[in-house]
């Protein structure tokens, strides 16, 4: 009986994260101000339900994401935009996402492993006060739409310490392949590459219906060398808990923390005492699992406002993401 018990726990946790494995890069962040006031993580979009999860059963996942953040930088503070200080900012951006993953055939008990890739396209509207000191015919203004900077995960490792209990290893590595105009307001790039490790942890209560996971990052970023600017190394932490409810719906809370580690390098950090920055978010998220036609189909739509920060942005995000198995290769 106990081992049929077993059996079920991993089912319920398999259909939970089967798809939702497939969100897990996709917080991709706004090209506005990257030198600090709005960077790749966003709070509170760090974390999907059963990120601690590599399922078993190998196959390919494929998962769809937009994500729309509204966000406003008051006109009493300073911040760095492309190589000058600005006060005051609006940045409306809009992300789609398509993220491709990869489980891979293991036979290590107790583990298993995934790859990824994210391929964003962004929209990004992007207003400043002014610049100071005044610069003569800048524009004050930017719009860009196109393809962003796309993000590998080499690997994801999964460990199931039982069948409610799971944790991963992972890293993520954004490159800038999108288009970046130095000068400009809005870019399609980051013109950086960011390494973020990460470690995840999933807890099940099947029986309650219950939920927590939580997501552990270090974002590491390169300098930029069209601006001189190097973001300092930030922590984020991002969490969520939800009761699931009848046909597949559950509802709860999501938050998310980023904290910046020690001050920005760079002439235009120096002269904003190193920019150092913090951020705390938080909203409701609901899911939805189901099936067509046999194949299980997982969404997700959570909104997240920012509660606190320290030279960021004040955020509204809204994110939508559906993700399903592209196809598998049963077990002998």
């Amino acid at each position: 009986m106990s081992g049929q018990k077993s059996r079920l726990d991993m089912k319920y946790a398999v259909y939970q994260v089967t798809c939702a494995i497939a969100l897990a890069t996709l917080s991709v962040g706004s090209a506005v101000a990257t030198e600090g006031a709005s960077g790749r993580p966003v709070a509170g979009a760090g974390v999907n339900p059963g990120a601690g999860v590599v399922p078993p059963q190998p196959g390919w996942i494929g998962s769809f994401s937009v994500q729309h953040v509204d966000g406003t930088f008051g006109a009493d503070r300073e911040l760095p935009v492309v190589g000058r200080i600005a006060v005051g900012a609006e940045n409306i951006y809009t992300v789609g996402s398509f993220t491709l993953v990869r489980v891979w055939d293991t036979k290590v008990a107790g583990w298993n492993f995934a790859s990824a890739i994210t391929l964003p396209t962004m929209r990004s509207d992007v207003r400043i006060s002014a610049f100071v000191p005044a610069v003569d015919g800048a524009s004050l203004e930017s719009q860009v739409t196109g393809l962003f900077d796309i993000a590998v995960t080499p690997i994801i490792a999964s460990h199931h310490f039982s069948a409610t209990e799971h944790a991963s290893l992972s890293l993520r590595v954004w490159m800038p392949t999108g288009r970046y105009v130095s000068g400009q307001l809005a870019n399609l790039s980051h013109n950086v590459w960011t390494f973020v490790p990460t470690v995840a942890y999933t807890q099940l209560w099947p029986a309650a219906g219950v939920e927590f996971s939580a997501s552990v990052g270090l974002n590491l970023s390169t300098r930029n060398n069209a601006t001189g600017y190097r973001n300092a190394p930030l922590f984020t932490l991002d969490a969520l808990a939800t009761k699931r409810f009848a046909e597949g719906f559950a509802a709860g809370l999501v938050a998310g923390w980023i904290e910046q580690i020690g001050s920005d390098s760079g002439a235009l950090a120096d002269r904003l005492n190193g920019f150092r920055g913090s951020e705390v978010a938080v909203g409701p998220i609901a899911t939805w699992s189901t099936k067509l036609q046999g194949i299980p189909i997982s969404t997700s739509l959570r909104w997240a406002a920012t509660v606190s920060n320290k030279n960021r942005f004040d955020r509204n995000m809204v994110q939508f993401s559906l993700s399903l198995p592209l196809g598998a290769t049963p077990r002998p």
